[in-house]
């Protein structure tokens, strides 16, 4: 994967957690979001956080749920620094490495790394099968100059093995 986004590029991209989650949203949802938990597309965003309220069955969502991103306290832009680190590299990134280079504790990114490998262990898919992507990311990656096909496949990849719609 030589095209794959680097560490640099990511961190003009996303910033922040506000930035990714949009990223995670536009990917998952496209413009509407839809709740995780009934499938009704009857959903009102709150403006401050990054979540949603679905109408049909009364429980407040974001992005995340049902993914390997849920219920955790570290930012979303340090997992896509994280799925970066994975798979830029042509050798596996250690646990030390990846807590040093995202600035976390190394028991912190041993469970980022476990968990990431297992979402993509229970896809059976390979990261260049041809999956079907929004076209949200092509103003993106002709604003930044920065090919994003390879970033994208692993995120919608890890994203198809917590997925229950």
């Amino acid at each position: 994967m030589n095209d794959f986004i680097d560490l640099h590029d990511l961190k003009i991209l996303f910033p922040d957690n506000t930035s990714s989650m949009k990223f995670l949203e536009n990917l998952r949802w496209g413009k509407t979001p839809k709740c995780p938990h009934c499938g009704s597309d009857r959903v009102t965003s709150f403006k401050k956080d990054n979540r949603h309220h679905c109408n049909a069955c009364n429980i407040s969502f974001s992005a995340t749920v049902n993914t390997v991103f849920h219920n955790t306290r570290i930012p979303l832009h340090k997992w896509f620094e994280t799925v970066t680190l994975m798979f830029d590299n042509k050798q596996k990134v250690s646990a030390r490495k990846l807590a040093s280079e995202i600035n976390v504790n190394k028991n912190t990114a041993w469970q980022m790394l476990s968990k990431l490998n297992g979402a993509i262990e229970q896809t059976g898919k390979k990261l260049s099968d041809d999956l079907k992507l929004d076209a949200f990311l092509k103003d993106v990656e002709q604003t930044v100059a920065v090919p994003l096909d390879a970033f994208k496949i692993v995120i919608l990849s890890i994203l198809g093995t917590q997925e229950k719609i």
